[in-house]
Parts: structure tokens; sequence; C-alpha cells
């Protein structure tokens, strides 16, 4: 009868423990938005072409423009967790979009697709911008106040009264640029969520 106990105990526990990786397998899954905002390191407004000379026939890229250098281009890779605008599967030569991403040897895992619209830069909400964008307007001693969520993203409102709207590569490092232009440009008012 004591073997019997403890055989019980130990299916007992053991089931405890499977039980306790199941449910954190799922909350990771399902529930975790932190774990999945980590792995996207890519975020770039450009255009999508397919087909062009010098790039791998059949496949999709971004191309979008650097500060100082000439234009670059990024393979897209599209899986079950691609989300896109209309359908990842009818996308327009030439669209210009706004990728969200996670990048590796000059290729480009799609998380999120959206076209780049003009309802975007008008009085309606933020201009979307990209990180070193934003840096600049730091450098330049335009922003007025910052604001930071745990999404990464990153809301400027500029000495112009303009509004604008990037995804830093990780969490406070608006702080630490504020923190480096402060002797220039003066304190910057940074809010958090």
């Amino acid at each position: 009868m004591s073997q019997e106990k403890g055989i019980s105990v130990i299916v007992f526990f053991l089931s405890a423990i499977v039980v306790g990786i199941f449910g954190a397998f799922i909350y990771h899954q399902f529930f975790s938005k932190t774990a999945s905002l980590e792995d996207n390191n890519f975020v770039k407004t450009g255009n999508l072409v397919k087909d062009n000379p010098g790039l791998e026939a059949g496949s999709w890229y971004l191309v979008y423009d650097i500060p100082g250098s000439s234009a670059v281009n990024k393979k897209l890779v599209f899986d079950e967790k691609s989300v896109c605008f209309e359908s990842c599967s009818e996308l327009i030569q030439g669209e210009r979009v706004v990728i969200k991403g996670i990048e590796k040897d000059g290729i480009v895992l799609v998380r999120d697709l959206d076209v780049f619209e003009e309802s975007l830069i008008n009085d309606n909400g933020p201009i979307i911008i990209e990180w070193d964008a934003a840096i600049d307007y730091l450098k330049n001693c335009e922003v007025r106040k910052a604001f930071q969520n745990h999404d990464r993203e990153v809301y400027l409102t500029l000495t112009d009264g303009r509004e604008m709207y990037c995804v830093q590569p990780e969490i406070d490092d608006i702080l630490k640029k504020i923190e480096e232009y402060k002797s220039v440009c003066g304190k910057v008012p940074l809010a958090t969520e």
C-alpha cells in the first residue's frame, strides 16, 4: 500500500511539472507580447520590388534609403505569422510600405506589413519616421518632449509642434540618446508607460 502511495505522489508531481511547462508554453506563445516584440529588430519604410535586375527572381524585396548612402534592399520572407495589409500573396510592385520584422543575414522575416498612407503624415496623427531620423531630431535640438511605451514605440513632439513616431531598437534607447545630447540641447522631458 505504501509503495502505491509513493507512486501516486510521483505521478502527481510529474503531472504538475508537465502542466506547468505546457502552461508556460501557451502563455509565451499567445499572451506574452514582450517576447514576440523583442524579436523584431527591423522597422523600415520603403518600396516593394520583385524581379528587379540583380535580385533573386520571384522574391519580394524592400528597397529603402539610408541617409548618406545609396538605396538598400532586403529580401522579404513571409510565413504563417506574417500579417499584411490585405494579403501577403497579393502584394503590389512599387507599393510604399512600412515593414516590421526580424532581420538576419540581410533577409527580413516579415511580421507586419502595412501600406504607407498619406493619412499617416497629416494632422490626424504622428509622422512615421525611422529611428535614425529620430536621433537626428534629438541631435539638432528639435525635440520638445518624448514618450515611450513597453512596445518600444517612441512618440516625439518637436519644437514646431509636429509629432513623430518610430520604434526604437531596444527599450530605453531614447532615454540614452536624450542623455547623450542633454549637454547641447538641455533636458527633454520623457514620459514612459
